[in-house]
């Protein structure tokens, strides 16, 4: 069967031209009245921002189902309210909530960003179990360890600004003072906007995550010129240069003891820092 695949399912896509919002704003030039489903709930998602997901998933190895949505749901009425309110437009049109009939469509639709919020759980026990006891010692570095303690002690991080303390707080109320939860959130914030370069974690988080979950090599090329990340990534790349140097010795080693013989996982790892 074929398992290199990726399906991307999102909802109530926006910035298409034909869509919900161009339908309520057509109204709203019209005048008059819209009646408009007040039991149907789902995500809208800007188009723009789903194709930057797309191009992430077409430029990498990663496959399977994954559910792509801009944050947070509502109503198809509250959407709508929503639309006017922000095009100034609240007073051209008026909006009647109705009861839509559940046997046209689903009316709670919300689809959850699955896959990449198992991928992200996946990162963090999967460290976990690595690192054993000292998963989360920071004198042991590795990514539950710096995120844990960057999440214990950020009320006195100097690197923090007070802004992002106090976002760092609410993350925290958000992720029920759950750590993983709170990872998961900056992991899916990560991928979905950070590597478009749209700015959406505080400098901790981003030197953590560029550490430890690096971009493909495409992506770290095309971000390299953004202030933001140029040094974080040469820091990743000299990182690299390093380990890569360390593990041809150990593989030279290997060779020597294994009658000319590199073992499979010394290549993986090898094949995966040249990248």
């Amino acid at each position: 069967l074929l398992n290199r695949f990726v399906i991307i399912r999102s909802s109530w896509i926006y910035g298409i031209g034909r869509d919900f919002v161009d339908e309520v704003l057509r109204n709203a030039a019209k005048g008059g009245t819209m009646k408009v489903p007040n039991n149907q709930y789902a995500a809208p998602t800007s188009a723009f921002e789903l194709a930057r997901v797309i191009c992430h998933f077409i430029d990498s190895e990663e496959y399977g189902l994954y559910h792509v949505v801009c944050p947070g749901s509502c109503s198809r009425y509250e959407f709508a309210r929503t639309i006017l309110e922000y095009t100034g437009k609240t007073g051209d049109l008026d909006l009647y909530p109705v009861v839509a009939r559940d046997d046209v469509r689903p009316t709670y639709s919300v689809l959850d960003n699955m896959m990449l919020r198992l991928t992200g759980e996946f990162r963090w026990e999967m460290c976990k179990r690595v690192q054993g006891a000292r998963w989360n010692d920071v004198t042991d570095h590795s990514l539950t360890s710096e995120f844990f303690d960057y999440l214990q002690f950020y009320k006195k991080n100097r690197d923090l600004s007070a802004d992002a303390k106090e976002k760092c707080h609410m993350q925290l109320q958000k992720a029920k003072n759950r750590f993983k939860d709170a990872f998961i959130l900056d992991y899916m914030a990560w991928v979905l906007y950070e590597s478009a370069g749209s700015p959406r974690l505080n400098k901790v988080t981003r030197q953590i995550l560029s550490r430890y979950c690096p971009f493909p090599k495409e992506y770290r090329e095309k971000l390299k010129t953004n202030p933001l990340y140029t040094s974080l990534f040469e820091r990743y790349e000299n990182n690299k240069k390093k380990e890569l140097t360390r593990m041809n010795s150990v593989a030279f080693r290997a060779q020597r003891n294994n009658h000319g013989q590199t073992p499979e996982p010394l290549l993986a790892q090898i094949e995966y820092l040249e990248k």
